[in-house]
């Protein structure tokens, strides 16, 4: 999320972060971090 506020580029936020774009581009669209998007498991 940074990364993605510093240069405005998915591309290059994602690679810095070490995740794949698709990956980068759910972050960025949903707003929120991985550990927020976890669902507990019954």
């Amino acid at each position: 999320m940074e990364e993605m506020a510093k240069h405005g580029r998915l591309g290059l936020a994602s690679a810095r972060a070490g995740m794949d774009r698709k990956t980068a581009r759910k972050y960025v669209r949903e707003g929120k971090f991985p550990s927020e998007l976890e669902q507990e498991r019954t």
